[in-house]
């Protein structure tokens, strides 16, 4: 009668190979996950100093639709009923309102993270640009800019 020879079970070459081959595939999937992690990141960054950007200068912007006199000097647009100046503070971009008539001051942030800010008064139109310290994907500074049209005299 013959005994059957039935092993069963791996041997330890096999169990390494497995090992290494399943150790591969977990990193690949780990340095893809912090890889999305970042770039999820990144974007996020990107989009909300973006939408920052846009919202300071729709601001900006529709205080000088209500401009009757513009200023250089002190970045300052006088409306019917309020002065407001803008100013770059410590990387802060600030509106602060003056009301004509009681004196009485209200100071809102309108973007952080700013590098420059630009307010340029001409003589029929005024120019206005935002530029963050945050680079973009790409390595680019974000910046934005816009041209008012002063309507009548300055």
């Amino acid at each position: 009668m013959k005994l059957k020879d039935e092993k069963k079970g791996f041997t330890l070459l096999e169990l390494l190979i497995v090992i290494g081959l399943l150790a591969a595939v977990v990193l690949t999937i780990y340095s893809l996950y912090e890889f999305g992690t970042k770039t999820f990141m990144q974007q996020t960054n990107e989009i909300t100093v973006g939408t920052e950007l846009r919202d300071a200068m729709d601001l900006i912007l529709m205080e000088c639709r209500k401009g009757q006199r513009f200023s250089n000097d002190d970045r300052s647009i006088t409306t019917k009923d309020n002065i407001v100046t803008f100013e770059l503070d410590d990387k802060l971009l600030k509106m602060i309102k003056t009301d004509r008539s009681t004196g009485e001051r209200t100071e809102t942030v309108l973007c952080y993270s700013v590098s420059s800010f630009r307010f340029d008064v001409g003589t029929k139109k005024i120019d206005i640009a935002i530029c963050s310290d945050v680079k973009d994907s790409k390595g680019n500074e974000m910046l934005l800019e816009a041209t008012h049209f002063i309507r009548g005299s300055n």
